[in-house]
Order: structure tokens, then C-alpha cells, then sequence
């Protein structure tokens, strides 16, 4: 790393099942940027835990009028990253042995992060898969498809790249509201 930039990295638990908190903070001077970043177990409810974690972050740093907006958009990247993982739902024996996160292991897992850009945020969602995501259109009777139109609908932009590391981050900025009028 160069003389200018240095790079921290702390961990928090939420107290809540299958999620940890990541905090990434890339200084460069002058500027600070923070990344939230948690983990979550690849499994039918990590939406439910992207859209908690997107409205603490997002009133952490003030930015409540993107809530609904973000919590959308977050919602259906993770949605993807955990289809795209290859979801294994457990069987009923093993859910009435070892609860709802059964068949969860310690690396069954997507992230999600969130940092401030600009005059507003980007959520992104990293998985291990190296697919690509497909804008799609689909069709009346079609019971899934619609994600990337709703996120790219809400986003001013979205995007993936492929980390040097593996898998994929799967993109989106927001923070022009005057676009989340429903198409």
C-alpha cells in the first residue's frame, strides 16, 4: 500500500443468527469511505436479513429516503446470489432436528455491502458463483425474472466485475429518487 492510503478492517456481531457485521474503511487522503458489509448464510431468509442490514446502514448515515429503494434492490441481489450458489433446501428431518438455518455451514455464504458514493449509496452483493447476471424480460405468467428490471428500474446504475479472488459483486448505485416511481 502506498504512503497515502492505509487499511482497516473490524468485525462485529449483531447478536442476530447467521449475521456478522463488517466494517472496511479505505482511507485515502482526504477522504474516508466506510463499507458496511455483513454476512449472510445462503438460504431462503437472507433477504429478510440484506433488508434489516440496509436500514440500519442507511440510518446510520442518515440516509433514510433511500430505505424502501435499497431494501428493494438489496432484496433482489440477494435473492440472486443465493439462487445463484445453488441453494440446497434441507430436507423436514433435518429441520425438525437442527431448526430453520439447517443445512447451513460456515461457507454457505454471500455478503452484502453498502457505502456512501457521491450524494448517494451503493449496494452491492458479492456470491461465489462466476455467472454473469442476465437482464431478462419476462413474461405475464412468469413467476420470477423481474429482479434485475426492478433493480435496474430503482438503480441510477447497476453493474457486476469479477474480484481477483473469486465469484462475482453484483452492483447498484442509487440516490436520485425522482426514477422510484413504480414502471
Amino acid at each position: 500500500m502506498s504512503a497515502h492510503r492505509s487499511l482497516s478492517r473490524s468485525h462485529r456481531h449483531t447478536g442476530r443468527t447467521g449475521e456478522v457485521l463488517r466494517f472496511l474503511r479505505i482511507e485515502t487522503s482526504p477522504v474516508i469511505t466506510l463499507r458496511y458489509y455483513a454476512e449472510l448464510a445462503i438460504h431462503p431468509v437472507a433477504p429478510s436479513f440484506a433488508r434489516s442490514h440496509v436500514e440500519r446502514v442507511l440510518a446510520d448515515l442518515g440516509r433514510r429516503d433511500l430505505t424502501s429503494s435499497a431494501q428493494l434492490i438489496a432484496s433482489e441481489l440477494v435473492t440472486n446470489a443465493v439462487k445463484a450458489s445453488g441453494l440446497h433446501l434441507p430436507t423436514e428431518q433435518d429441520i425438525e432436528r437442527y431448526g430453520l438455518f439447517a443445512g447451513v455451514d460456515d461457507t454457505s455464504c454471500i455478503w452484502i455491502g453498502l457505502y456512501p458514493a457521491g450524494d448517494g449509496v451503493v449496494v452491492e452483493v458479492w456470491d461465489g458463483s462466476r455467472r454473469p447476471p442476465r437482464l431478462t424480460t419476462a413474461g405475464f405468467d412468469d413467476l420470477g425474472g423481474r429482479g434485475l428490471f426492478l433493480v435496474d428500474w430503482f438503480s441510477d446504475s447497476w453493474g457486476y466485475h469479477r474480484p481477483t479472488t473469486g465469484g462475482k459483486v453484483v452492483w447498484a448505485r442509487l440516490g436520485n429518487q425522482t426514477q422510484a416511481v413504480a414502471p
